[in-house]
């Protein structure tokens, strides 16, 4: 559990430091929480994954400028106009044996360690995915 000024920088932190180059890993996220955790923040992790080539796929309700520049590293999916499936300002990362929960509205960052409850929430993200 992370809080505070560092509550989701300790979540990007955590991926950059558990996934090896080439790794993947699964996110949903809101624009409007990408743009809640600040600029340095997200500019310096997208920066770091880059240089590991680390896959990523996105469920998001829109996309920022940033994330509109071709990468061969990410795919986005767009949920429907009008679903308030990501109004929460919180963005949830699967990746390796973890979830990751980071809320930017009160700054908290939550880390589960569980290969069962990684596989599961990845087979419910890719189901979504592959419905978008």
């Amino acid at each position: 559990f992370w809080a505070g000024k560092y509550g989701v920088r300790g979540v990007l932190e955590d991926i950059l430091q558990t996934l090896e180059s080439g790794d993947t890993y699964y996110r949903y996220n809101s624009r409007q929480a990408v743009a809640s955790i600040g600029w340095n923040v997200v500019n310096d992790f997208k920066q770091r994954q880059d240089a590991k080539h680390i896959q990523r796929f996105v469920i998001t309700d829109a996309l920022a400028d940033w994330q509109k520049t071709p990468n061969l590293n990410r795919s986005y999916k767009l949920i429907p106009v009008g679903s308030d499936l990501l109004s929460e300002n919180i963005l949830q990362v699967i990746y390796a044996n973890k979830v990751a929960f980071g809320d930017a509205a009160n700054q908290t960052g939550v880390l589960i360690e569980s290969p069962t409850f990684a596989a599961l929430q990845r087979k419910i993200f890719k189901a979504l995915y592959q419905q978008l």
